[in-house]
């Protein structure tokens, strides 16, 4: 199975997408990575599912050189 990503998804087509592939597991996204054995601040959780999936971070979908 594959997810596909784009820059033009939004947060709640993403989440869609996955629950289609996984319906029994849930995702959380979070606008800054956490550190090893610590988990993300409640306040850093993204809600808004019509929010661009790439939201400014489109070196995500750049091949690497």
């Amino acid at each position: 199975m594959k997810l596909a990503l784009n820059t033009d998804q939004t947060i709640g087509g993403f989440r869609e997408q996955f629950n289609q592939l996984f319906p029994r597991l849930s995702i959380q996204l979070f606008t800054q990575p956490h550190g090893v054995g610590e988990g993300s601040p409640a306040a850093e959780k993204v809600d808004e599912c019509d929010r661009s999936l790439c939201a400014g971070r489109t070196h995500l979908f750049q091949k690497p050189h």
